[in-house]
Formats: structure tokens, C-alpha cells, sequence
């Protein structure tokens, strides 16, 4: 029903009619987070003992005809020094301040729909609302770090291995451990992350710009519409439908199935 499109689920209250109405997302340091499990990996810096393979593994992300040539030529003790150097290097940089708890920030949101337990627990028992969000890009038309959550069943080794970055692929299976792995028993929730680090001296990660402790501007074409949980009230619906009416808003309502444990979303005229 909702393809290539993902929701953020809210209770009713003031934050979350400002976010719909006026187009914001709001990021929060994972410290914050109600998992205690957030961000949590071990780390393994040990290089390969085996000369061929030392060798192999620098020559994984080498670059140039001339690095590799200075690779080749060089003994053992040039190949341990400048792995341990690229390591130790990304491990103090990009390793500590991505997975950093209070600098870096995060936007969960989920590509599933219609998940009992969804509602139940992020919309006060279905009398809070669902926004669902159109793919888009920053108000300054680019595009911004997004993982979707990696369900494991123990906390993921950001190892050697993993550490030698070579392509954005090896970059982005690096920042899923570090940032967007939880346990399995979470994966009904679909989750994606929108990812914001101040900090990082890389551009692509700093591109997502916050406001006021955590807010981003989103262009106007970001939210396709609500969906109003089955127990809102009347007040609030017609709240809810003024700003849909407003905004062009499509609107819809999730109701529980009578025959099974399933949540059924129908359209709704604003």
C-alpha cells in the first residue's frame, strides 16, 4: 500500500502536530534511546600474522599503481606498520565519533504499516496517528546518510577486515555495525535511520543540517499523508483532517481486523 515509503508513528501532542505541520523531523542522540543495546559492537584490531595475506589485505583498498607498487616491495615490518597505522586511524576517527552516543543523532523511522505491536506502542494505544513520508532529499536537494536496520542475533565485530574500507559498500556495511544493528526480537519494526554527524569530517555524513537541538526542515513534497489510529478522538481527527485539508494531505484510518490480530488501513476523505 505504501511502497518505497516509510512512517514515523507518534502519539498525540503537540511535538508531533508541529512536525506534520510544518514539515520537520525531529533527530535524538541515541543516549536517549529506549534500548540500552544501541550502538553496541565489540572491536578487533587484530591484522593478519602471514605475510601474503598482510600484503593482500593492504592491496584490498590501495588506490594507485603507486601504492600498490610500494606494497609489494615493501618486508614485513613496512606491511605491519602501515596496517596498523590504517586501523588505529579509522578506529580513533570515523569508528569513535559515528558510534559516539551523544554526538552523533538519529531519526528512526519504519517501512511497516500496519504492525499491531507498532501501534500499540509508539501511538498510545492507536488514539495517535502515523506519518508516512515520500522518498525525499534535504530542502538543499541532496541526498543524506539513511541504513536500514541489520536484525542480529549477537551484537556484530567491527574487525580488521571490516575496517579496510575500499568502496562506499565497505563503508556502508562498517557504519551497519556500528550504528544500525539491534537484536532480532526488534525486527518486526522495520526500521530505518536517517543518520546526522556534526562531528564527522566526513561532508556526506554532516549533510543533514539541524535546527534547535535536533530538528530538520523538510522540502514540501516530504509527507504523503496520516494515518489516524481507530481510537483518536473526534477532536483530534478533525485536528488531524484541518491539517490534512491544509497541506493536501492524504488521509487514512487503521483499524483493528475483527478476525485476526491484524491492523487494516482504509482512506479516509479529509
Amino acid at each position: 500500500m505504501f511502497v518505497d515509503k516509510v512512517l514515523k508513528f507518534r502519539q498525540f501532542n503537540q511535538y508531533s502536530l508541529a512536525e506534520l505541520n510544518n514539515r520537520t523531523l525531529w533527530f535524538s542522540s541515541v543516549k536517549d534511546f529506549n534500548d540500552p543495546f544501541e550502538f553496541l559492537y565489540s572491536l578487533d584490531l587484530n591484522l593478519p600474522k602471514d605475510e601474503r595475506q598482510l600484503r593482500e589485505w593492504l592491496l584490498y583498498s590501495s588506490h594507485t599503481e603507486a601504492e600498490k607498487y610500494f606494497i609489494n616491495q615493501a618486508d614485513i615490518e613496512t606491511l605491519e606498520r602501515l596496517a596498523k597505522s590504517s586501523v588505529e586511524k579509522l578506529a580513533d576517527g570515523h569508528v569513535k565519533t559515528l558510534s559516539c552516543k551523544s554526538g552523533t543523532k538519529i531519526c528512526c523511522v519504519s517501512k511497516e504499516y500496519k504492525d499491531p505491536l507498532m501501534w500499540s506502542h509508539y501511538t498510545n494505544g492507536m488514539t495517535g496517528f502515523a506519518i508516512v513520508y515520500n522518498p525525499f532529499d534535504t530542502i538543499d536537494e541532496e541526498t543524506f546518510p539513511a541504513l536500514p536496520v541489520r536484525y542480529v542475533k549477537t551484537p556484530p565485530v567491527v574487525d580488521a577486515d571490516c575496517l579496510n574500507l575500499a568502496s562506499s559498500l565497505d563503508g556502508y556495511e562498517l557504519n551497519t555495525r556500528l550504528i544500525a544493528s539491534k537484536h532480532e526480537r526488534w525486527a518486526y519494526e522495520q526500521e530505518m535511520r536517517f543518520i546526522c554527524c556534526p562531528e564527522h569530517p566526513n561532508e556526506f555524513l554532516r549533510r543533514i543540517k539541524l535546527r534547535d537541538g535536533g530538528i530538520m526542515d523538510l522540502p514540501d513534497y516530504a509527507i504523503h499523508g496520516v494515518i489516524c489510529g481507530h481510537k483518536m478522538s473526534n477532536d483530534n481527527l478533525n485536528v488531524i483532517k484541518a491539517i490534512c485539508r491544509q497541506n493536501n494531505y492524504k488521509l487514512y484510518r487503521a483499524d483493528i481486523h475483527t478476525e485476526r490480530y491484524d491492523v487494516v488501513i482504509s482512506e479516509i476523505v479529509s
